[in-house]
């Protein structure tokens, strides 16, 4: 229901020590305690793997490597603009230089130099050969 395992008393869980005597109402409600657990816990895994399909379905796969020339998501705060439909959202090109660790990567922008380190969900390669800087050049 949460979302989590809830903390209760070790005592409804576990099952119980064989030389305690209880009642009918302490051991059938403990029962159902332990019953209603593990149905929920079977219920939370088969609903975690249908979310996992459906959130894989989406997720673009890209390999990076190092030199490659990226796009950096990295959008503008609106100031005095209306219109965030008409705002530049990717910056670049940028040259990967080294992965500080699988999802996490160090970035140098071929303009100015300057360097960034960001996650890889903020990158998607270039595959236009020319660069920002290049068609400014040339018009």
């Amino acid at each position: 229901m949460l979302g989590r395992e809830v903390l209760l008393p070790a005592s409804l869980i576990l099952v119980p020590e064989e030389n305690v005597p209880q009642s009918g109402y302490v051991q059938d409600f403990q029962d159902n305690l332990r019953q209603a657990h593990q149905q929920i816990r079977q219920a939370m895994g088969s609903s975690a793997k249908a979310e996992k399909t459906y959130f894989d379905r989406r997720v673009k796969k890209y390999s990076f490597f190092v030199g490659q020339k990226v796009w950096l998501y990295w959008p503008k705060p609106l100031v005095r603009q209306k219109h965030r439909k008409l705002t530049r959202v990717w910056t670049g090109p940028w040259t990967i230089t080294t992965f500080r660790s699988p999802i996490v990567v160090e970035l140098k922008d071929i303009a100015s130099g300057r360097k960034q380190i960001v996650h890889v969900d903020r990158i998607v390669p270039c595959l236009n050969q020319e660069t920002e800087t290049d068609t400014e050049v040339v018009q």
